[in-house]
């Protein structure tokens, strides 16, 4: 391990001193009052993965902004973001970011962006070594984290992304351990950090509840929004949309998340058996149920529990994006019934597809979905409302064109999410040089 680190600083200390030689605080600072010095942000991606989870798209795609805005910008000043990234996905990273900047016109140099990569082999280990390179580069205008990481020993100002507090709001559905775990690294955030953003307002209401006196420091608002890889991607017309929701006798059901109880599997369990035993009513011939999703140790459970008549699971398990996407496209409804979101970013891929989301009735939902959406498993609500909200949908046109209404106008309100996130960024970190001098 010793001759790895060794080898490591080596290839680093290539990397860092190819650059021009470091300027000085006094320097730096002074340039930075005459907006005329390179705005340098470490970025780090650290818990971006080839499977782009919920966390890798919201990197993605904030990163992309930021650089669409640096770079607008940086017609009076010039710019730099170090990428702190693991080695297994970085080329990923590099090739999104390229494409992305390349199709609006835009081209990435490495005066623009450098990648800093690290060992996937040592989950410790990768933090001490980005770390120690955001110390030889710094000063940084702002070591930006977009999920909360333990990431220590780093010069501020740091700003950290809160996606959830789930652990807080329904704590028996996750390990004690971790619980521990996540709890002590937002108490260490919300400590050492000069901000803590949250994602949605359903966030911060529940940082603010869970840890009193957390609002006493700044709180940007980075939300999530439409992902650029859903805007390649043809929609379905709405004659086609009304066909799939009210004219097919075999009804299509996806469900996106991990199999366990937080995400509210056994909810869709629920709603599958009053699917089984309502099936003459409704006339349907057949449901299709696609479970798109990780097994859990809550799955085999869940799992053992199955014994439909006429709805039948199709357990698919991790699937590529375009078959992601196929799977909205041709699928009625998607059911969401989590316990707890940060966001649901499912639900905007739903949306896309022309798929009405079946929705708890949690916080982030309400906001997400705007007012008047209906939201189920709320105020004694269950498997039965939710079959009585999919038969109306299917006989009712005038209550479906409702739906797909509030639908369109819910996709529309996160369009530019990440262009709002990135412009709020860029902007506190004005303010917080400003301030700091």
């Amino acid at each position: 391990m010793l001759t790895m680190f060794s080898r490591f600083l080596h290839s680093t200390d290539a990397l860092l001193l190819r650059n021009d030689a470091r300027k000085s605080w006094r320097q730096v600072f002074s340039e930075r009052i005459a907006g005329t010095g390179t705005m340098k942000i470490a970025f780090i991606a650290i818990s971006y993965i080839p499977q782009r989870d919920g966390v890798s798209i919201y990197i993605e795609n904030l990163l992309f902004e930021l650089f669409r805005e640096m770079c607008t910008q940086g017609k009076q000043r010039s710019f730099l973001i170090d990428i702190y990234v693991c080695r297994e996905s970085a080329a990923l990273l590099e090739s999104f970011i390229n494409e992305a900047l390349l199709d609006i016109g835009i081209t990435v140099t490495s005066e623009t962006l450098l990648r800093f990569t690290v060992s996937p082999d040592h989950r410790g280990l990768k933090y001490l070594w980005a770390a120690y390179g955001i110390w030889r580069r710094a000063p940084y205008e702002c070591v930006v984290m977009p999920n909360m990481q333990p990431l220590a020993f780093v010069p501020n100002p740091k700003l950290s992304v809160l996606h959830d507090l789930t652990y807080k709001v329904i704590p028996n559905y996750l390990p004690y351990k971790r619980y521990l775990y996540l709890d002590l690294l937002t108490r260490y955030h919300l400590l050492r950090n000069a901000a803590v953003a949250c994602i949605s307002e359903a966030t911060k209401l529940d940082l603010n509840r869970c840890y009193p006196g957390s609002m006493r420091k700044t709180s940007p608002h980075l939300p999530n929004g439409l992902p650029l890889n859903l805007v390649d991607i043809s929609r379905s017309s709405l004659s086609k949309v009304e066909e799939r929701l009210s004219g097919a006798t075999g009804l299509d059901l996806v469900f996106v998340g991990r199999i366990n109880y937080l995400k509210g599997f056994d909810r869709v369990l629920e709603v599958c058996s009053v699917l089984d035993s309502r099936l003459r009513e409704s006339r349907i011939e057949s449901v299709t149920v696609h479970v798109v999703g990780k097994q859990t140790p809550d799955s085999q459970e869940l799992l053992a529990s199955e014994t439909f008549q006429h709805v039948k699971l199709n357990i698919c398990g991790y699937v590529s994006r375009d078959r992601l996407h196929a799977l909205y496209a041709n699928s009625a409804y998607c059911l969401f019934l989590s316990r707890n979101e940060g966001f649901g970013l499912p639900v905007i891929e739903a949306l896309w597809g022309g798929c009405v989301p079946i929705l708890s009735d949690i916080p982030i939902f309400r906001e997400v979905m705007g007012p008047g959406f209906p939201l189920f498993y709320g105020s004694g609500s269950g498997g039965d409302a939710v079959v009585d909200c999919m038969l109306k949908v299917r006989s009712d046109p005038q209550y479906r064109s409702e739906i797909l209404t509030m639908m369109e106008s819910a996709l529309e309100c996160h369009r530019d999410g990440y262009q709002r996130a990135a412009r709020t960024l860029l902007a506190w970190i004005e303010s917080t040089q400003i301030r700091s001098h």
